[in-house]
């Protein structure tokens, strides 16, 4: 089965045997020693002062990066434009965090200008987005809103769950962002990621759940839970194996191969070149006859989500490692299975 689906990823033969390690305890001097390595390493990667590697999933550490910015203060911005942006503006509901919602269509960019509007006549503390909206593929222009948002001194918050790994990534001048060990880096889910410019506040008026607030994380080195040094030390290895640019410009390369496919087939849902996440819709039937099709030919694509099924879309994502050959095998799939679609749902 050739993998082009957002998750799970397949995993470099390094990668498995760093899982299958006789376990370590994370207190040990060895245990202690790679987890501040892969922290420091990570920080490096994308240019942050610190890094936090939290056991849980991308969702978990967004509920981190809230509570964090709930210590900061101020009323914010939320910027949605798809499935993960409300779940941001849910997951901020939830713990009474004040802000303003920005909502456009999915698949609609972000316009600066009208960010920067935004930012004159609300005078945000701080916007929150995600850098890729996963649900349609749609990146933001990260460094223009960070430089922006400086301009009139609000802070950025953004979720790179399917930016971290994908492509060249530099959070200078974020205040926080999260990710995920799955995904682009190419490792087994299970490990949240909070990348912090911050002076992390430690909590008074408003208390997180222990397990979310990050001073706690700094009061024990970066380990104040049970971690698993099997999914540390893939993800290590992970991060030294695919987070490059000779696996970043093939990567950029291959999306914009399969994206001028899509444009000149008028499969996109959406629009946007160089992401890697594509969301396509088939002209005639549903996604879900066109998903199951695909993966009778060996070829696996993502689109039983519901917000997917909802929108009759499904999804390519490049978060692995492809040849030539797959790359061409996906396109001539896709072109065939897509003039033999029938106007139909499969009946289970």
């Amino acid at each position: 089965m050739y993998n082009f689906s957002t998750g799970p990823v397949d995993l470099h033969p390094a990668v498995v045997q760093a899982l299958g390690e006789p376990p370590i305890s994370h207190r040990s001097p060895e245990g202690m020693a790679l987890l501040q390595t892969l922290a420091k390493t990570l920080s490096q990667k994308v240019g942050v002062q610190e890094t936090f590697v939290v056991t849980g999933s991308g969702t978990l550490v967004n509920e981190v990066m809230l509570w964090q910015i709930k210590q900061q203060g101020g009323t914010g911005l939320i910027f949605s434009n798809g499935e993960f942006g409300e779940r941001l503006r849910d997951q901020a509901d939830r713990i009474n965090l004040p802000y303003t919602a920005w909502q456009q269509e999915w698949g609609t960019a972000l316009d600066l200008d009208l960010l920067r509007e935004k930012l004159r006549t609300h005078q945000p503390a701080w916007l929150l987005c995600c850098h890729c909206e996963t649900s349609t593929g749609l990146i933001q222009p990260l460094r223009q809103m960070v430089d922006l948002c400086q301009a009139f001194g609000c802070q950025v918050f953004v979720d790179c769950m399917s930016t971290f790994g994908a492509m060249p990534l530099s959070l200078a001048g974020v205040a926080m962002a999260t990710a995920s060990s799955s995904k682009g880096v190419g490792a087994l889910a299970g490990l949240g990621l909070v990348f912090s410019n911050l002076k992390i506040m430690s909590p008074a008026i408003h208390r997180p759940p222990k397990y979310l607030d990050l001073a706690v994380y700094q009061q024990y080195d970066g380990v104040p839970f049970t971690i698993s040094c099997n999914l540390a030390r893939a993800l290590l290895v992970a991060v030294n194996l695919n987070m490059n640019n000779h696996r970043w410009q093939e990567l950029e390369q291959q999306s914009r191969f399969i994206y001028e496919f899509l444009q000149e087939a008028e499969l996109l849902a959406v629009t946007g070149a160089g992401s890697p996440v594509m969301t396509l819709a088939p002209k005639t039937g549903t996604s879900l006859v066109l998903g199951e099709a695909m993966e009778k030919q060996g070829i696996s694509l993502s689109f039983r989500s519901q917000y997917l099924q909802a929108r009759n879309w499904l999804q390519v994502a490049l978060f692995g490692q492809y040849s030539p050959d797959e790359i061409a095998f996906l396109v001539e799939t896709l072109q065939a299975e897509t003039r033999m679609a029938k106007p139909q749902r499969i009946i289970r």
